[in-house]
């Protein structure tokens, strides 16, 4: 009988032995990768968990960039703790000072590496993208290319070649593994989301629709002051009524800068304005094919709800303060001087 209590005791130490090596390998942070540097000082390592990978893909993964000490034990902790259905797909950058409890807790609470970025309002597409590149989100093209997507503009709801226009302009957290498509999928959600602030609730894609953003985006590139969106928006809506050619520089530098090709113009001169392009707008009567920018909450007011007025022209004030000087006929245009310039 004592000999039997004497193997009970020794079962039980071993026991116990094992449980606390399992714990100090769960719950200890590995060694470090370089010798002379501490885990706390060492740069996180971004891991990709995709989705319907499985936990044992994720565990050698984690084992190749040294963040778990034992493979075996992490797996066996996942599996006892019932995790392997909760851990959630995306981007996650680990410190390599976590232990592998967690770790394991991070991609059970889907705490996802973010990146956080404004997008300008009056940004183009193409500049969206290059900025999306910057900020190492997704690749320019890979975004240019979801933005003129058949079947995403289908999916979306937008018939029209691109999702330029709809691309709405504000702050936004992106994973490090958000595709082009799920951000096109984003910001134009979030762009009839905001659309009903000032269009109503019941916002659907149609001509009209298309018009008044093509018009919001012109609007968008040609204010300075958000107190003159709305004057800048009758002026044209004023115009095109009358069928008189908008005459907006903004399209200029678009045909320019988007379409040619070349670096933003410090001004404009008349041989720009004889470009031959459909969105010259100084050639061609009425609104261009397509939006020249993405327009901003300010803009789209501007056109949904235009003050009323009977001005025909607008000029930048001279006096620096980006304000517009508004003109109800040529003669009064004239008088208030005439300039073009860069926009």
């Amino acid at each position: 009988m004592k000999k039997i209590k004497q193997n009970i005791s020794a079962a039980a130490v071993i026991c116990l032995a094992i449980l606390a090596a399992v714990l100090f390998l769960l719950n200890s942070p590995p060694a470090p990768r370089k010798a002379h540097e501490s885990s706390e000082n060492q740069t996180p390592v971004l891991i990709i968990f995709e989705k319907g990978q499985s936990v044992s893909s994720l565990t050698k993964t984690l084992e190749e960039k040294g963040l778990i000490r034992s493979p075996v034990f992490f797996k066996l902790f996942i599996k006892l703790s019932g995790s392997d259905a909760k851990l959630k797909a995306g981007s996650y950058r680990i410190k390599p000072n976590l232990s592998a409890i967690q770790i394991a807790k991070l991609f059970i609470d889907g705490r996802v590496s973010t990146i956080r970025i404004t997008i300008p309002e009056g940004y183009t597409a193409r500049q969206i993208a290059a900025l999306l590149e910057q900020e190492g989100i997704t690749s320019a093209k890979a975004f240019s290319d979801a933005v003129k997507s058949p079947d995403l503009l289908k999916e979306i709801g937008i018939p029209a070649l691109s999702a330029e226009g709809f691309l709405f302009p504000d702050t936004y957290l992106f994973s490090e593994s958000t595709s082009a498509e799920e951000i096109v999928r984003l910001m134009t959600a979030n762009f009839f989301e905001k659309l009903k602030n000032v269009a109503g609730s019941s916002v659907q894609y149609h001509q009209e629709l298309f018009s008044k953003v093509i018009l919001a985006s012109i609007v968008e590139r040609e204010y300075r002051l958000p107190e003159d969106a709305g004057k800048i928006a009758r002026v044209f809506l004023n115009r095109l009524k009358i069928g008189m050619p908008l005459q907006s520089c903004a399209t200029v530098v678009y045909i320019l800068t988007e379409r040619l090709g070349r670096p933003h113009p410090e001004k404009i001169f008349f041989s720009d304005l004889q470009i031959q392009d459909p969105y010259n707008t100084y050639r061609n009567r009425g609104l261009p094919p397509g939006p020249i920018a993405n327009p901003g909450i300010t803009s789209l007011n501007a056109v949904f709800n235009p003050p009323q007025n009977d001005y025909l022209y607008f000029r930048l004030s001279d006096d620096g303060s980006g304000s517009h000087i508004f003109s109800r006929s040529f003669d009064e245009h004239v008088q208030n001087g005439i300039s073009v310039k860069g926009y």
